[in-house]
């Protein structure tokens, strides 16, 4: 089963499409630990047996030697391939990763699913973070409610596992990092292994079922279909990932030998990658992040099916020559406990140590040379000034940058251009992403001021809004009619699905219903990795080289999109077209200087370009109303 879990996360990570959701492999590991972990626990405690040391030094020895190792190998190559912000970043996380708090250092700096996250080599470790801080209470817990009421268990347990998915549940479109990332929201999963393997203790018969053909089959069937059925879209963890959890319950209660399913999960070849799982989890995302960083172009499937298996080979000599000596016990074993424990406090010094080095240094700049740090200056003077300028979380509410509740946001927004003013146009109101923030900042640098709105990582369509997105986006709709908003811009980045015919027929007539007039920007050019190719290459003196990703916009230009917005009225601005006017040779750089904060927001002064052209084209003095001229789309023209 191990084999079942660990090889769709390795696919996932490295990017194949085929199992879009083999990030919840990660899930039947946690199922998979607690049915391990609370089978030992419970066998030690009804017998009189357990000990809290002892517990820990079995944790010591199968998870700190080989997680030392590979933290230790990935040094020198993040030292000699990872810029300044990256091998900063990269530091703060080997010391998260060394005292278990990684899942809550990754909640608070990344997005599991964003594309920057492919080159963080230690992003993974969010998952051992999550079941160390699950086994500093489980033990405690187990043990004092088998002496305070032994026949009680099962049912706190299982009160305990429902209480956190419905935590999950609740938090899963409130507040999707937090979720995914910290311990209460994921010990239902550990907790269903822990109820599954108490159980069967108590009732070892159960196990030996007329269907445990059937069910074990359908356990394995359940797993294998959550690879396929979910995506990153999907929010995990909720009741969706009850699927791979029963799924894996199921396999693990009654898919005992005899069975199809053990029988398919006995394969030699799985069995072998079962062995070496967790050594293969802990290589396979610092192999491909050290790749990606070190390559300027995306790596191909035959270079990830390449690192994929130097993974393997890896995960194979780490087992052999770090994994099996140390966890050993007892007499005779090749590192006795006192060694242990010494290696164990001198790996953590030494980690320590190597982390100092790029937070002390602000990501060891004296690697390179002046002319990269320089640049990487400015694109962190850059985000700043957009931060500040741009009134985040004043008139758009990011909860990335800025820790604020809605009920906050709406109390404190005010984002109203003052009345009869020269430069406001009253009419006009502008709502969306973090996108929305940059045209309406790129109107008002350029005499325009509206009222305006956004909410970064929210969709624009009743389908795929989650909750949160669409309190906001109600109380948009409450400004438009109390400011008698005649004239609606929407400006959004667009996931795929977002852009089904459905989820656009459904935008439509959620913004429609507000009585305005909609106008739509297509998705602002996208470039990726930005940054980092950017710093490879002006900063190293060497010509630009960026690859533009093209298919957001392809997407959003579908015919069945475009025809769907011409027969319900609703004009079209091509943002592609705009930001080739104002970017030599539409390329986001100008003498030195980014006009892109990352992949795809603009810089400050990339907005006051963008939007003199946007102004110029749209805005016509002739007009006694002040409204835009008819927008075209791409097709009309």
């Amino acid at each position: 089963m191990r084999a079942v879990a660990v090889v769709p996360v390795v696919l996932w990570h490295a990017g194949y499409a085929a199992v879009p959701g083999g990030f919840v492999g990660v899930d039947i590991f946690f199922v998979i630990s607690g049915f391990l972990i609370a089978g030992i626990l419970y066998a030690e405690i009804t017998d009189g047996r357990f000990s809290i040391l002892r517990f820990y030094e079995r944790r010591a020895r199968r998870i700190l030697p080989a997680l030392f190792l590979v933290i230790a190998a990935t040094y020198p190559f993040a030292w000699a391939w990872m810029l300044p912000p990256a091998f900063s970043d990269y530091s703060r996380s080997i010391l998260a990763a060394t005292f278990f708090v990684s899942n809550i250092f990754f909640w608070l700096t990344s997005n599991y699913f964003g594309p920057g996250d492919a080159e963080v080599p230690l992003v993974h470790t969010w998952s051992l973070s999550v079941e160390e801080q699950f086994y500093l209470a489980f033990p405690v817990l187990l043990l004092l409610l088998w002496k305070v009421a032994p026949r009680r268990v099962l049912p706190v347990l299982l009160g305990v596992a429902l209480a956190s998915l419905a935590l999950s549940q609740w938090l899963s479109d409130r507040a999707s990092e937090a979720n995914f990332f910290l311990a209460p929201t994921r010990a239902f999963e550990l907790l269903a292994g822990a109820v599954a393997a108490i159980w069967c203790h108590r009732r070892p018969d159960a196990r030996v079922s007329a269907g445990g053909q059937a069910l074990s089959a359908a356990g394995l069937a359940m797993m294998l279909a959550s690879f396929f059925l979910y995506d990153s879209a999907t929010p995990i963890p909720s009741a969706y990932a009850l699927l791979p959890v029963m799924g894996a319950v199921m396999m693990l209660v009654w898919g005992r030998r005899g069975t199809w399913a053990a029988a398919v999960l006995s394969w030699p070849p799985l069995v072998g990658i079962g062995l070496v799982s967790y050594s293969l989890y802990l290589w396979h995302q610092p192999v491909f992040a050290l790749a990606r960083t070190r390559l300027l172009n995306p790596p191909t499937g035959s270079q990830m099916a390449a690192l994929s298996l130097l993974s393997l080979m890896l995960a194979i000599l780490s087992w052999r020559f770090v994994e099996r000596p140390f966890r050993q016990r007892g007499a005779g074993a090749p590192v006795p406990l006192a060694r242990l424990w010494q290696a164990v406090a001198g790996g953590a010094v030494g980690l320590m140590l190597m982390s100092s080095v790029g937070i002390a240094t602000d990501g060891a700049r004296f690697r390179f040379p002046p002319t990269l740090n320089a640049l990487a200056d400015r694109f962190d003077r850059a985000l700043d000034e957009r931060l500040k300028i741009e009134r985040v979380g004043l008139c758009e509410l990011n909860t990335s940058f800025l820790n604020i509740r809605i009920e906050q946001f709406e109390r404190s927004w005010n984002c109203v251009p003052p009345a009869g003013a020269p430069t406001t146009v009253s009419n006009l109101a502008i709502y969306g992403d973090s996108h929305a923030t940059d045209i309406a900042s790129a109107l008002r640098f350029n005499g325009v001021d509206v009222l305006y709105m956004a909410e970064a990582g929210c969709s624009l369509s009743p389908l795929t809004m989650k909750s949160k997105c669409r309190r906001v986006a109600d109380f948009m709709k409450e400004q438009i009619a109390a400011h008698k908003i005649t004239d609606l811009w929407l400006v959004n980045y667009y996931e795929p699905n977002e852009l089904t015919p459905e989820a656009v027929a459904s935008m439509i007539a959620y913004w429609k219903a507000t009585g305005t007039r909609l106008t739509i920007f297509s998705p602002t050019p996208e470039f990726l990795d930005l940054k980092n190719r950017m710093l490879r290459t002006v900063g190293e003196g060497r010509p630009l080289s960026l690859v533009r990703h093209a298919e957001p916009e392809a997407e959003f230009f579908r015919p069945e999109v475009q025809s769907l917005l011409k027969a319900a009225g609703v004009r079209v601005i091509d943002s592609g077209a705009i930001f080739c006017k104002v970017m030599p040779d539409c390329l986001p750089l100008d003498d030195g200087q980014p006009l892109m904060i990352d992949d795809h927001h603009l810089t400050l002064e990339g907005a006051r370009r963008f939007g003199a052209v946007l102004v110029a084209d749209q805005f016509d003095p002739e007009r006694e109303d002040g409204l835009p001229p008819v927008l075209m789309s791409r097709a009309d023209r």
